[in-house]
């Protein structure tokens, strides 16, 4: 709440210059929030993906190493987490834009890599490459830019929840 009203003067200001025809509008049609310049999706955006606190390396990848039901193909890429949600749902930055899973059992953090197909949504195991355990997870969607996935997530009301209060502020 406090970031909303310390960036209220902003939003009215932007508001203001929008009526006198002040041509500061995103040509972004993908995204459900961000069709107009909107400061308080901009702090919304930089909060889901700030740079991780916890930096850590991709692993190198065991193509020899056996697991009870993950299977590497030649669809598995690596990703990283890089967004931590409500209720299992985390956001991965993969090879052709970012992802969205929920994990059925266990959990991610932020700056951990993983392992996986993620060309389809389905129900899947990936490989949890800083920790080594494999994991089932839904791979809920695909192929996301940066707006999409935040608008996926408001959406379904899976941001974090203080991310969830300025989504909703800003679709209300």
């Amino acid at each position: 709440m406090k970031k909303l009203l310390a960036i209220l003067p902003l939003v009215l200001l932007v508001m203001s210059c929008n009526k006198s025809g002040d041509a500061s509008q995103s040509t972004s049609s993908d995204s459900i929030v961000a069709n107009t310049y909107d400061p308080l999706f901009d702090s919304l955006r930089n909060s889901v993906f700030q740079p991780s606190e916890q930096k850590l390396e991709n692993p190198e990848h065991d193509a020899d190493a056996k697991f009870k039901n993950y299977k590497d193909t030649e669809k598995c890429t690596d990703g990283e987490v890089i967004y931590e949600g409500r209720g299992g749902y985390y956001l991965v930055d993969a090879f052709r834009g970012y992802a969205i899973i929920e994990v059925m059992g266990g959990m991610l953090n932020p700056g951990q890599w993983v392992r996986g197909d993620f060309s389809d949504s389905n129900t899947k195991y990936i490989l949890n490459k800083t920790t080594g355990q494999e994991m089932r997870v839904m791979i809920e969607d695909i192929e996301l830019t940066k707006d999409q996935a935040i608008d996926w997530l408001g959406f379904h009301r899976k941001l974090s929840f203080d991310d969830q209060e300025v989504y909703d502020d800003i679709n209300d």
